[in-house]
């Protein structure tokens, strides 16, 4: 049945949107499929669904924009076949500016017209929102949508997929407030998906790649914030492209924590703990201009934070507790130049408390307190590092470990290490103060 919104007094050229109409669709009424709804609406039509089973699939056309696919009760989508036999996409979306809200999506599965069909949803047209879904149990992707900009999906939960949202060639996708549950791949794939926003939303048990994964094509301008990770195998969040922004998450019991690589950005806030599997904190690999500040790490049996073949990086205000349990460092520059370590506090690293490789790299007004190693240690392959005005207490073996060339020590304390200082490399030492426990001497190298 088609109902019209009525009309006083008003144009129909200058407001067509009031036309809008409700196709309802129930299992006792005139129309019983989502479908049969959907072929009887027009151009901004709202298909109202009552409760029941409907299995079917269902196309939305191009000529469909704006429609309004909502359920109106307790609405499941079984999207496979009778026979079990897999009848593609739960819902394949054509036309612009669709929104569907309120159903819930099953058992997607793969048809014969070819592979990786098995989606919950497949939005092919720009403008489509998601709203209050649930999505379950299908081949390939929850959500996926290809080719199309400013998508949106809200308070979606999407369990035991292929992967939760796959977001190939788009620009502008929100994901906001959605939990990805035991997806066997990532809860989120985006692949050249730039300007994606992805925020207040929960991964738990994703397997494969992960919670957030851009590994596999170049993302740019990708923020994720406010997002919760736990018991997520692979990178928690994994983000390759330029112009990034990590805030406010928290990644507690992973496999492994936030991968940053071929761009710039920020990683601010986050919190990440008991992370397994000699696994990284944080890791930025060819990054350049990157600031990684105010984190909390505790309990990561690798690094804490990492930077590898980065240049003109500040990590800034950083709290490492219990990391570094291989006998890494908790703090480590590695092929890396112009790099700024500056105000973090390093306690009981498992390794050292910082490794520094690279050039022209600076390490000033830290705290390393107890680690198992060294308390700072430059490289040989290191050149051109500052170590300036931190503080070093209670080390296993040396408090500095120096063997870089033209290296700038000063105004440095260290104390109660088993060692005060190890110098094979080039150095100059200016105003530091080294005071040892135990039977070592004390003293001033000025």
């Amino acid at each position: 049945m088609r109902s019209f919104v009525p009309l006083v007094a008003v144009s129909l050229f200058a407001m067509p949107s009031l036309l809008a109409g409700t196709i309802v669709v129930s299992k006792t009424g005139a129309i019983t499929t989502i479908q049969a709804g959907v072929d009887a609406a027009l151009a901004g039509d709202t298909v109202a669904i009552d409760d029941g089973i409907y299995q079917e699939n269902v196309s939305i056309a191009a000529g469909k924009t704006g429609l309004r696919v909502i359920a109106t009760g307790k609405v499941l989508l079984e999207a496979r076949k009778a026979n079990g036999a897999g009848g593609g996409p739960g819902i394949t979306v054509g036309a612009s500016g669709v929104l569907v809200k309120g159903l819930t999506i099953r058992n997607a599965r793969e048809n014969s017209s070819g592979a990786d069909n098995g989606d919950g949803i497949r939005a092919l047209a720009a403008d489509f929102t998601a709203q209050a879904l649930t999505i379950e149990g299908c081949d390939d992707s929850g959500i996926r949508v290809s080719g199309v900009a400013n998508a949106k999906l809200k308070s979606v939960t999407i369990r035991a997929c292929g992967i939760g949202v796959h977001a190939i060639g788009t620009s502008g996708l929100l994901v906001n407030k959605s939990k990805f549950l035991g997806t066997q791949s990532a809860g989120v794939q985006l692949e050249g998906a730039n300007d994606t926003t992805v925020s207040k939303s929960t991964f738990e048990g994703c397997l494969g790649s992960g919670g957030i994964d851009c590994s596999s094509t170049l993302s740019n301008g990708v923020t994720v914030k406010d997002c919760e990770f736990e018991g997520v195998s692979g990178l928690s969040i994994f983000v390759d492209g330029d112009d990034f922004e990590v805030r406010n998450c928290r990644i507690t019991q992973c496999a492994s924590g936030i991968h940053v690589a071929d761009g710039a950005g920020v990683v601010v806030g986050n919190t990440i703990d008991d992370l397994r599997d000699d696994s990284i904190g944080i890791s930025l690999e060819f990054n350049t201009d990157t600031l990684v500040a105010d984190n909390e790490i505790v309990e990561c049996s690798g690094e804490a934070i990492l930077l590898r073949d980065s240049t003109e990086s500040e990590v800034r205000g950083n709290t490492i507790r219990s990391c570094a349990y291989e006998g890494e460092a908790a703090l480590r520059a590695d092929a890396t130049s112009d790099a700024l370590f500056i105000d973090n506090l390093v306690d009981e690293s498992g390794g050292s408390g910082f490794d520094i490789q690279g050039s022209n790299s600076s390490v000033e007004d830290n705290t390393v307190k107890r680690s198992v190693l060294d308390g700072i240690r430059i490289s040989n392959t290191a050149s051109g590092t500052s170590i300036d005005g931190n503080l070093v207490d209670r080390c296993g073996s040396e408090g500095l470990d120096q063997r870089g060339s033209n290296s700038l020590v000063r105004f440095n304390v260290f104390k109660r290490c088993r060692l005060d200082l190890t110098n094979v490399g080039t150095a100059t030492f200016q105003d530091n103060v080294f005071k040892t426990g135990g039977t070592n001497v004390s003293f001033e190298i000025d």
